[in-house]
Protein backbone atom coordinates (compact mmCIF):
# COMPACT_ATOMS: atom_id res chain seq x y z
CA UNK A 1 0.00 0.00 0.00
CA UNK A 2 2.89 2.61 0.46
CA UNK A 3 2.66 2.64 4.12
CA UNK A 4 6.25 2.23 4.68
CA UNK A 5 7.77 4.05 1.73
CA UNK A 6 5.31 6.96 3.38
CA UNK A 7 6.67 6.60 6.74
CA UNK A 8 10.50 6.73 5.84
CA UNK A 9 10.08 9.93 3.50
CA UNK A 10 8.06 11.56 6.50
CA UNK A 11 11.11 10.92 8.48
CA UNK A 12 13.57 11.23 6.00
CA UNK A 13 12.10 14.54 5.25
CA UNK A 14 12.14 15.64 9.12
CA UNK A 15 15.79 14.68 9.14
CA UNK A 16 16.55 16.59 6.48
CA UNK A 17 14.89 19.96 7.32
CA UNK A 18 15.89 20.30 11.45
CA UNK A 19 18.71 19.57 13.12
CA UNK A 20 18.93 16.97 15.86
CA UNK A 21 19.15 20.19 18.16
CA UNK A 22 15.16 20.85 16.53
CA UNK A 23 14.12 17.33 16.61
CA UNK A 24 14.51 13.86 18.30
CA UNK A 25 12.81 10.38 17.44
CA UNK A 26 11.57 7.61 19.04
CA UNK A 27 11.15 5.03 16.24
CA UNK A 28 8.85 1.58 16.76
CA UNK A 29 8.85 -0.71 14.03
CA UNK A 30 6.80 -3.57 14.76
CA UNK A 31 7.45 -5.43 11.68
CA UNK A 32 11.20 -5.43 12.19
CA UNK A 33 12.76 -4.23 9.16
CA UNK A 34 11.85 -0.57 8.19
CA UNK A 35 13.48 1.45 11.00
CA UNK A 36 17.05 -0.09 11.49
CA UNK A 37 18.33 2.12 8.87
CA UNK A 38 18.03 5.18 11.39
CA UNK A 39 19.89 3.74 14.19
CA UNK A 40 23.22 6.03 15.34
CA UNK A 41 21.59 9.18 13.67
CA UNK A 42 21.89 12.02 15.82
CA UNK A 43 18.35 12.63 15.83
CA UNK A 44 17.25 9.26 16.84
CA UNK A 45 16.83 9.26 20.88
CA UNK A 46 15.18 5.19 20.53
CA UNK A 47 14.80 2.58 18.05
CA UNK A 48 12.41 -0.43 18.94
CA UNK A 49 12.25 -3.44 15.66
CA UNK A 50 10.93 -6.21 18.01
CA UNK A 51 7.31 -6.90 18.55
CA UNK A 52 8.00 -9.79 21.13
CA UNK A 53 8.98 -7.90 24.22
CA UNK A 54 5.62 -5.48 25.16
CA UNK A 55 7.74 -4.67 28.30
CA UNK A 56 10.64 -3.16 25.94
CA UNK A 57 7.64 -0.98 24.57
CA UNK A 58 6.19 0.31 27.48
CA UNK A 59 9.86 1.20 28.78
CA UNK A 60 10.39 3.67 25.60
CA UNK A 61 6.66 5.03 26.40
CA UNK A 62 7.42 5.50 29.99
CA UNK A 63 10.58 7.77 28.19
CA UNK A 64 8.05 9.51 26.27
CA UNK A 65 5.58 10.52 29.59
CA UNK A 66 8.24 11.35 31.20
CA UNK A 67 10.05 13.58 28.86
CA UNK A 68 5.60 14.62 28.62
CA UNK A 69 5.77 15.86 32.78
CA UNK A 70 9.19 16.77 32.44
CA UNK A 71 8.07 19.65 29.54
CA UNK A 72 4.68 20.40 31.30
CA UNK A 73 6.90 21.73 35.14
CA UNK A 74 8.91 23.53 32.60
CA UNK A 75 5.94 25.76 31.39
CA UNK A 76 4.65 26.04 34.68
CA UNK A 77 7.69 26.98 36.49
CA UNK A 78 8.67 29.41 32.83
CA UNK A 79 5.17 31.05 32.38
CA UNK A 80 4.66 29.44 28.65
CA UNK A 81 2.17 27.65 27.35
CA UNK A 82 3.70 25.15 25.02
CA UNK A 83 6.93 24.56 23.53
CA UNK A 84 6.78 27.31 21.05
CA UNK A 85 6.71 29.74 23.80
CA UNK A 86 9.50 28.08 25.60
CA UNK A 87 11.89 28.13 22.65
CA UNK A 88 11.10 32.46 21.74
CA UNK A 89 11.81 32.65 25.75
CA UNK A 90 15.04 30.73 25.50
CA UNK A 91 16.57 30.61 22.06
CA UNK A 92 20.16 29.78 22.91
CA UNK A 93 18.35 26.65 25.03
CA UNK A 94 15.86 25.35 22.72
CA UNK A 95 14.17 21.68 23.65
CA UNK A 96 13.87 19.56 19.92
CA UNK A 97 10.50 18.36 18.99
CA UNK A 98 9.85 14.93 19.35
CA UNK A 99 8.54 12.88 16.72
CA UNK A 100 7.10 9.17 18.22
CA UNK A 101 6.80 6.99 14.93
CA UNK A 102 5.06 3.69 15.46
CA UNK A 103 4.72 1.67 12.30
CA UNK A 104 2.34 -1.51 12.35
CA UNK A 105 1.14 0.53 15.68
CA UNK A 106 -1.94 -2.20 15.96
CA UNK A 107 0.06 -4.41 18.14
CA UNK A 108 0.13 -1.67 20.94
CA UNK A 109 -3.25 -1.98 20.86
CA UNK A 110 -3.99 -5.76 21.03
CA UNK A 111 -5.34 -7.17 24.26
CA UNK A 112 -3.88 -10.45 25.51
CA UNK A 113 -5.99 -12.96 26.46
CA UNK A 114 -6.04 -13.93 30.21
CA UNK A 115 -1.72 -13.33 31.06
CA UNK A 116 -3.04 -10.63 33.99
CA UNK A 117 0.91 -9.17 34.10
CA UNK A 118 0.34 -8.51 29.84
CA UNK A 119 -2.61 -7.38 30.70
CA UNK A 120 -1.59 -4.75 33.03
CA UNK A 121 1.64 -3.92 30.59
CA UNK A 122 -0.77 -3.25 27.80
CA UNK A 123 -3.11 -1.07 30.00
CA UNK A 124 -0.38 1.32 30.96
CA UNK A 125 0.94 1.40 27.09
CA UNK A 126 -2.61 2.72 26.35
CA UNK A 127 -2.74 5.09 29.14
CA UNK A 128 0.58 6.28 27.94
CA UNK A 129 -0.51 6.85 24.64
CA UNK A 130 -3.66 8.53 26.00
CA UNK A 131 -1.76 11.21 27.41
CA UNK A 132 0.60 11.56 24.58
CA UNK A 133 -2.54 11.90 22.42
CA UNK A 134 -4.01 14.91 24.41
CA UNK A 135 -1.24 16.65 26.23
CA UNK A 136 1.78 16.05 23.60
CA UNK A 137 1.32 18.82 20.89
CA UNK A 138 1.69 21.34 23.00
CA UNK A 139 4.70 19.91 24.91
CA UNK A 140 6.60 18.83 21.27
CA UNK A 141 5.94 15.29 21.74
CA UNK A 142 3.91 14.55 18.28
CA UNK A 143 2.94 10.43 17.21
CA UNK A 144 2.30 9.15 13.98
CA UNK A 145 1.13 6.01 14.24
CA UNK A 146 0.76 3.59 11.21
CA UNK A 147 -1.23 0.56 10.20
CA UNK A 148 -3.06 -1.73 7.81
CA UNK A 149 -5.28 -2.95 10.00
CA UNK A 150 -7.23 -2.52 13.21
CA UNK A 151 -9.15 -5.60 13.61
CA UNK A 152 -8.89 -7.16 17.10
CA UNK A 153 -7.47 -3.73 18.50
CA UNK A 154 -8.91 -1.60 21.15
CA UNK A 155 -7.54 1.92 20.51
CA UNK A 156 -9.28 4.38 23.01
CA UNK A 157 -11.56 7.48 22.19
CA UNK A 158 -9.20 9.86 23.48
CA UNK A 159 -6.34 8.37 21.03
CA UNK A 160 -9.27 8.69 18.13
CA UNK A 161 -10.31 11.86 19.04
CA UNK A 162 -6.99 13.52 18.87
CA UNK A 163 -5.52 12.54 15.17
CA UNK A 164 -5.04 15.88 13.50
CA UNK A 165 -4.36 13.89 10.26
CA UNK A 166 -5.39 10.74 8.43
CA UNK A 167 -3.98 9.18 5.44
CA UNK A 168 -6.25 6.87 3.42
CA UNK A 169 -4.07 4.68 1.26
CA UNK A 170 -5.23 1.70 -0.85
CA UNK A 171 -5.48 -1.55 0.87
CA UNK A 172 -7.32 -4.97 0.92
CA UNK A 173 -10.93 -4.53 1.19
CA UNK A 174 -10.70 -6.89 4.12
CA UNK A 175 -8.32 -4.48 5.48
CA UNK A 176 -10.28 -1.19 4.91
CA UNK A 177 -13.23 -2.47 7.39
Amino acid sequence: SGKSVLLNNIITSAILKYSPQDLMLYLMDFKGVEFNRYRGLKHTKAVLVDNSDSQMTLEVLRELKEENKRRVKLWQKEGVSNIDGYNKKYPNNRLPQVMFVADECQVMFKMPNGNSLLMQVQREITEILNIIATQGRSQGIHMLLATQQLDETDISGQILKNLTECFLLMSAPSDSD
